[in-house]
């Protein structure tokens, strides 16, 4: 049985993410519509995420802002003490 990809609109992906950081107020009504998960392309998703984690840290989404947060080294786990 072949299963058809998921619906995309890479198009629809590539406007969203550039609007959201020209107007950051939209960023809460896209996520009235649209989850991280419903971006195909994962790179597309991770900028989603670090936009809704800037916007939750009550900062401005701009260029520098996302591009510091894209990257940021990731955090080490914690190593528990036995």
């Amino acid at each position: 049985m072949i299963v058809p990809p998921p619906p995309m609109n890479l198009d629809a992906e590539r406007s969203v993410l550039p609007t959201i950081i020209l107007d950051n107020n939209l960023l809460s009504a896209v996520c009235e519509i649209l989850e991280p998960n419903d971006f195909f392309l994962d790179h597309h998703r991770r900028i989603f995420r670090r936009m809704i984690a800037i916007s939750e840290s009550q900062k401005a989404i701009g260029l520098v802002t996302l591009t510091e947060e894209l990257t940021k080294p990731k955090t080490p786990a914690i190593r528990h003490a036995r």
